[in-house]
């Protein structure tokens, strides 16, 4: 018996790194655009599930992973996709549940309205804030035409990540320096995906070495 147990445990730390995460609802705008990074060596799996509570998301999140042996251990990367909605009870939730997520090494990723705000990061750099998601759509059909969340963007803005992820950290650098608690709505706009697209480049390299 404990030669089986040891045998499934060299298995399993053997295989390669992936990528699990939850968002919220059924039209997963997170989803769609992750699925460009699916490669053979860059696996990214996301619990099915129609949750929009935080707690809830993170339950099915736990459970997909316990399930399926998920663990940073092995280096594998665990994201929980949260958009704010300026809503303080979101907050709420989110820190009530901050150190089980620690627990698991999932990565709470806030976007402050939204999601949309990392689309936004990859046009300009702006520190002005939004009084709602529907503002961040109007400023966002400025750049894509027509937006709309169930859309695949992927191949517009693809060329623009790089310009993205160094708009998102200096957006993040500037809620720091004036003292902002990155999990809360004072850190608006801000969109904490560049982590993600860090966490991807990452696991790519070691799969493919």
């Amino acid at each position: 018996m404990e030669k089986n147990k040891l045998r499934n445990n060299s298995n399993k730390r053997e295989r390669n790194s992936i990528i699990v995460f939850n968002a919220e609802g059924r039209n997963k705008t997170e989803s769609i655009y992750l699925s460009n990074f699916k490669t053979r060596k860059t696996i990214i799996r996301c619990p099915s599930g129609n949750s929009t509570d935080p707690r809830n998301m993170f339950s099915e999140l736990k459970k997909y992973c316990l399930e399926r042996d998920i663990n940073k251990e092995y280096g594998d990367k665990i994201y929980l996709f949260v958009d704010s909605d300026l809503k303080e009870d979101k907050i709420e939730v989110l820190k009530s549940i901050k150190k089980e997520c620690e627990k698991i090494g999932a990565d709470i990723i806030l976007s402050v309205p939204t999601f949309e705000v990392w689309f936004l990061n990859h046009f300009r750099y702006s520190t002005k804030e939004f009084k709602s998601g529907e503002d961040v759509l109007k400023e966002l059909n400025k750049y894509i035409l027509d937006y709309k969340k169930e859309n695949n963007y992927y191949t517009l803005i693809s060329d623009k990540t790089e310009n993205a992820v160094k708009n998102s950290i200096k957006l993040e650098k500037h809620h720091i320096d004036l003292n902002k608690d990155l999990l809360s709505n004072e850190c608006n706009p801000y969109s904490g995906v560049h982590k993600v697209i860090s966490g991807i480049a990452e696991i790519s390299e070691k799969n493919r070495g």
